[in-house]
């Protein structure tokens, strides 16, 4: 996408626009912290990845960084695999060159009553 926006305004022969900040997804609902989705930033090539956080006391914290929501289709795109057992709520920003988007609505509260692993097997990391 990135080359074939370069290459658009260079047809043009104009210098290529900053790319905005992209505008928040929308989180879906949540049953279970193993099957986190979302709908992408409107605009969608302009969000590179996503970052979720979850909270249960008033204080957000970063549950998932950098998050490629192109690796997995028709599946949930985050798996909270370190999700301490309790109630959580959940919340996602898309994130590009540009910035970070304000915050998606807020999901929850999100039972966790064990632990997760998925291997979505893209590489041995796991």
């Amino acid at each position: 996408m990135a080359l074939a926006r370069s290459n658009a305004f260079a047809i043009r022969d104009l210098k290529p626009a900053p790319i905005p900040i992209p505008t928040p997804p929308k989180l879906l609902p949540i049953t279970d912290a193993a099957a986190i989705s979302w709908q992408g930033s409107v605009g969608g090539p302009e969000a590179t990845w996503s970052n979720a956080h979850r909270q249960r006391d008033g204080t957000w914290t970063v549950a998932g960084k950098g998050i490629d929501e192109s690796l997995v289709q028709y599946r949930p795109l985050f798996c909270d695999e370190s999700a301490p057992k309790g109630n959580w709520y959940y919340r996602v920003r898309a994130v590009n060159e540009s910035g970070v988007s304000e915050p998606s609505n807020v999901v929850g509260p999100v039972p966790v009553t064990q632990a997760t692993f998925v291997d979505e097997l893209a590489d041995l990391k796991k």
